[in-house]
């Protein structure tokens, strides 16, 4: 997001100008300490987003405040609040984003977001608390998305390719039985299978990995090409 990226450098502008008038072994020792910070942040946001993908809100919500608290990235307040808002702790998730929408700038300017935020007493009930952070979310996030609410007018294009009729299997036999192509034949199966399965691969490594497609090779894994042609189970081999 734009926001965060101004809030980063905002933070890095800092740094520069105590550096310049700091000594130097001051300013060395300050870029350490930063470069620290900003490492355990990177951590536990990973950590936070895996607790996330887990359904683990409310650890999640935890973790991502950790992070902010390690280096102070308001849009990780706003991670923070969704977390809490889905783990039900809809106080938590209020005081999430009253603090980001009072540290980001552009949220701030958003009528939206402001007429969410006074709608909300200062001592809300646990009812009024999770009522106003659904309204909050929302106003954020379109506030964030402008042209979300343009995609509910948007028709698709009408239809060109040929559909399968029936399933994949029966047209994979007329298309045997008569000599036509097959909506979905090698050339188009075999490189979107070869994509999903590359993709499972990444995700089980748990690593950004290049994909050679010519040489079927990851050229920056050996432990990835273990996936690519694993052996076979004793008694499941095939001769080619």
């Amino acid at each position: 997001m734009i926001v965060t990226r101004r809030s980063r450098l905002a933070g890095f502008a800092v740094v520069l100008s105590l550096a310049m008038i700091s000594s130097p072994g001051e300013a060395e020792e300050q870029r350490t300490d930063e470069a620290d910070r900003q490492l355990q942040a990177r951590r536990l946001l990973e950590l936070a987003q895996e607790l996330y993908l887990q359904e683990n809100w409310l650890d999640s919500g935890e973790a991502f405040l950790a992070a902010y608290d390690a280096a102070p990235v308001p849009a990780v307040l706003f991670n923070a609040g969704q977390a809490f808002r889905r783990g039900g702790d809809c106080d938590r998730s209020l005081e999430c984003f009253r603090r980001y929408v009072a540290e980001d700038e552009a949220m701030r300017g958003d009528a939206a977001v402001r007429s969410a935020l006074t709608a909300v007493g200062p001592s809300p009930g646990e009812a009024d608390s999770c009522r106003a952070v659904e309204r909050i979310s929302r106003a954020i996030f379109q506030a964030h998305h402008p042209a979300a609410e343009d995609l509910k007018a948007y028709k698709l294009p009408p239809r060109t390719l040929p559909r399968v009729e029936g399933s994949h299997e029966q047209d994979w036999i007329d298309a045997c039985k008569s000599g036509k192509e097959a909506c979905s034949n090698f050339e188009v199966a075999g490189p979107m299978t070869e994509a999903v399965l590359v993709g499972n691969i990444a995700i089980r490594t748990g690593k950004q990995l290049l994909w050679n497609g010519e040489n079927m090779r990851f050229t920056n894994s050996d432990e990835a090409n273990e996936y690519v042609n694993p052996p076979a189970r004793q008694g499941w081999a095939t001769a080619i």
